[in-house]
C-alpha cells in the first residue's frame, strides 16, 4: 500500500490567548514572542493602537533559553 500524504494546513501567523479573568484593562501583561517575528509583531501592535509607537527599545530578552531547546530541557527534567 502506498503512503498517503497527510493533509497540509496553513498555520496562522500569530496565536493568542485571552487575558486572565479579573485583570483590569490597564494592568501590564508580559507579551512573550520569538525574536524572529519582532519586526512584524511591532508593526501589528502599532497598527492596532495609536497610544504609543513601540520599537525594539521596548523589548527585552525574556529568557536566555532558546525556544528550540525548551522541549529537550523539559524532557530531561521530566523523563529522567
Amino acid at each position: 500500500m502506498l503512503h498517503a500524504a497527510p493533509p497540509f494546513f496553513n498555520p496562522p501567523d500569530f496565536l493568542a490567548s485571552d487575558p486572565p479573568s479579573g485583570v483590569a484593562s490597564d494592568t501590564p501583561i508580559d507579551f512573550v514572542f520569538v525574536d524572529f517575528i519582532q519586526d512584524q509583531l511591532l508593526k501589528v501592535v502599532n497598527g492596532l493602537q495609536k497610544d504609543k509607537v513601540y520599537t525594539t527599545a521596548d523589548t527585552q530578552l525574556y529568557s536566555p533559553v532558546l525556544s528550540s531547546a525548551v522541549l529537550g530541557i523539559y524532557a530531561q527534567q521530566e523523563w529522567n
